[in-house]
């Protein structure tokens, strides 16, 4: 298998590459903060919605060209609300009209922007008003209701004809659903409040229905800030943002429905603001796979210990035995039944059996939640050792525990007297380690606990943040709902990070929401949620056993870098997310597919429009950098627990190319300081980069003016998405 990268930023702006774990199109910001950043920018003049709006014309003539619509033969709608949104739209509106194109502004709201609707009108669009109480210059309004009524739905006769539809109703200046016309627009035009049943394929081949539609900062109708879909909203195939990404962008489900992000550079200084929502990259996830050292033992290396699988489910042992030792730790051990322990030694015979010293455990994958065995005592007793009502979460002594308390199976019987009940009273046993410097730092020096599946109905009401839930949305419903919260699993799949967040505040552990996006919700330091994402697994993952898979991946990655935590305790969310990640790629792998759920943004710099129209020409066209027109094919967990060495292997070598190249740097630069800057990493070597060749065959030619499309036919010049043509500037 091919570990060579390639860079996703593909220009030499110092947007495209970061400091490891910050790359600017992986960090997401609020509208309140996007809003902040653009002040000081308009307070000195810069003409933001001319740049905005240029941008928006240039995609559209992309996305006109990829399905072979020339300019003068398009006909494209503009939905435009009455704000700064609609304002962007209607200076795109012009230039496309002025360009050619049939145009028709459709006024959703009583108001247009003054100065965009002068522009529209003098470059020739046609202007269309559904709302009886609209006052808007130079356009007729409907006498009635009745006439409204009818002229919407001419219109969206209309629009459903169309070759494409410019979405600017709202942008991000709506809170809650849309309502009035523009809800009655999108629930003709799109969906209301649920997700599209579509299949997942990798982006470029999905058979697009016109018209296209192309969203204006945002799609309408999304929740810009907590990634819901509060109603009716309108899906986009692409979405051009502005300033930076949005949590929309890359939280579920609002995400699927942004379709291809691009991001509009307008030069904000983030680096000393704090995102709302991350993406996790591999670089990030990289740092946290721990290289080898001469001084090594195979206890310095991570000791994971497994209470996993049952008699019924004794698959769930070995898929979780076997990714923890696959995923670059020195031991494994594993507790359980003799069925999945006999499993477990044929398929790992270096795995030990018992318990012993561990720096993290893996619980409750493939245990039942309707049986009261040995399983789940065993569990129930290294939980209780988290509570913070008991002890403060520090655990308690071994031997002072009460070994009669820990029920013997009846089918385990030779087990145990060979073990002895001893083993069992050990399983509270901590990890020999030095005192922390603060209260998350002493909780740290337990081993951590990924709680999964049948050990989440067992967890104590307040446990530390060492211990990492793993649930789907099912299993966080009824997690919740045994704590008082009315909520089902439909409530988490609509709003996961709502309901994440507070899972994370009720129980006080880190908190893993599988997904197509994964979210990861955990403490920042200061008693706030910080949130992450990993999206990079293709749909084919959600098969039996996968979940066990990534328990193992994820138990593996903390108990690595168990000494590193104890230092900093708050680096939990990025060894999580790591582990998320590394599951991915490995699916990827196994599957051959590159369709996944979340897709890095495009970057758009303004000054370089050429190279803009060249990159988003080949994602439509599916031959780019971040995906291949490859669906893949079905697996099975095991066939993932088989990927992980390549996909360790590719982490791995991406972190010692980083060292490396600190070390170049700092040679060539004695006043370098060794940290990769803001800017200053190389242009080869970005934040987000991908296996090209998941197969091992040649790579994929990076050169792009080599990929036979009809992008560069849309003749456009820097200056024109640098927005020198309109005078308007963005409204405060």
């Amino acid at each position: 298998m091919s570990s060579t990268f390639l860079n996703a930023s593909q220009t030499s702006n110092p947007r495209a590459t970061t400091a490891v774990g910050g790359d600017f199109l992986c960090e997401a910001f609020d509208s309140q903060t996007i809003r902040t950043m653009e002040k000081p920018l308009l307070d000195m003049g810069v003409p933001l919605m001319r740049t905005a709006a240029a941008a928006v014309a240039t995609t559209a003539r992309v996305m006109l060209a990829h399905i072979d619509v020339d300019l003068d033969q398009a006909d494209v709608v503009v939905l435009a609300g009455g704000g700064d949104n609609g304002g962007d739209g209607l200076y795109a509106a012009a230039e496309l009209s002025k360009a050619g194109a049939t145009v028709s502004v459709v006024a959703v709201g009583r108001s247009l922007h003054p100065q965009g609707l002068e522009a529209c009108l003098r470059d020739g669009a046609e202007i269309v008003a559904l709302d009886p109480n609209a006052i808007i210059p130079g356009c007729v309004t409907p006498s009635d209701a009745e006439e409204s009524s009818q002229r919407l739905e001419d219109t969206l006769a209309y629009v459903s004809s169309s070759h494409l539809v410019i979405d600017a109703m709202t942008g991000i200046g709506l809170h809650g659903s849309l309502r009035g016309i523009p809800a009655a627009i999108a629930i003709a035009l799109g969906e209301d409040g649920t997700l599209p049943e579509r299949p997942a394929l990798p982006s470029g081949i999905e058979a697009h229905e016109l018209p296209l539609v192309l969203a204006v900062d945002e799609p309408s109708g999304i929740g810009i800030d907590d990634g819901s879909l509060p109603g009716a909203y309108i899906p986009a195939d692409v979405t051009v943002t502005f300033g930076a990404p949005k949590p929309c962008n890359m939280l579920p489900p609002a995400a699927y429905a942004c379709g291809q992000a691009t991001v509009v550079d307008f030069g904000f200084d983030t680096e000393h603001i704090e995102p709302s929502v991350r993406a996790t990259t591999i670089d990030a996830s990289s740092q946290c796979m721990r290289l080898p050292y001469l001084s090594d033992s195979k206890y310095t290396r991570g000791v994971v210990g497994l209470v996993t699988g049952s008699d019924r489910y004794p698959g769930a042992a070995v898929m979780s035995s076997k990714a923890a030792g696959l995923c670059n730790v020195g031991m494994v051990r594993y507790c359980g039944p003799r069925r999945a322990e006999d499993m477990v030694l044929t398929a790992m015979p270096e795995a030990v059996m018992g318990v012993g010293h561990v720096q993290s455990w893996i619980l409750g994958s493939g245990v039942t939640v309707d049986e009261d065995d040995a399983q789940r005592a065993r569990i129930r007793r290294i939980l209780s050792g988290y509570d913070t009502a008991n002890g403060e979460g520090r655990g308690t002594d071994p031997a002072d525990e009460n070994e009669s308390e820990i029920p013997e199976s009846g089918t385990d019987a030779a087990r145990e007297t060979r073990h002895g009940m001893n083993d069992s009273a050990r399983l509270t046993l901590s990890v020999n380690a030095s005192e922390g410097t603060n209260a998350a730092s002493e909780e740290f020096t337990q081993p951590f606990v990924i709680a999964d599946a049948g050990a989440l109905s067992l967890l104590p009401d307040h446990v530390s943040a060492n211990v990492i839930l793993t649930p789907h949305a099912g299993e966080l419903a009824s997690l919740l709902s045994a704590r008082g919260e009315e909520v089902s699993s439909q409530d988490v799949q609509a709003e996961p990070l709502k309901w994440a967040t507070r899972a994370w505040e009720l129980t006080g552990a880190t908190v893993l929401l599988k997904g197509a996006i994964t979210l990861i919700v955990f403490d920042d330091g200061l008693g706030n949620p910080s949130v992450l994402t990993s999206g990079f697994a293709p749909a084919w993952t959600g098969t039996a056993g996968s979940g066990d898979v990534l328990a193992g991946v994820i138990g593996a990655i903390v108990a690595q870098n168990a000494d590193a935590l104890r230092e900093n305790p708050y680096g939990i969310g990025e060894c999580v997310a790591a582990g998320a990640y590394l599951h991915g790629i490995a699916a990827r792998v196994a599957s051959g597919s590159y369709q996944r759920g979340w897709t890095l943004p495009l970057l758009c710099d303004p000054h370089h429009a050429r190279d803009y129209v060249q990159r988003l020409g080949t994602v439509l066209e599916g031959g780019s950098y971040a995906t291949k027109p490859a669906l893949g094919h079905a697996i099975v967990a095991s066939d993932i627990v088989a990927q992980i060495p390549p996909a360790l292997t590719l982490l791995i070598e991406n972190q010692v190319s980083y060292i490396a190249e600190l070390a170049e740097d700092t040679v060539e630069d004695d006043g370098n300081d060794g940290i990769a800057h803001d800017g200053d990493a190389d242009s080869d070597d970005g934040e987000i980069v991908e296996m090209d060749d998941i197969d091992g065959d040649d790579m994929a030619s990076d050169d792009i003016d080599d990929n036979d499309d009809d992008s560069g036919d849309t003749d456009v010049t820097d200056a024109d998405i640098a927005g020198t043509n309109h005078d308007g500037s963005r409204d405060a």
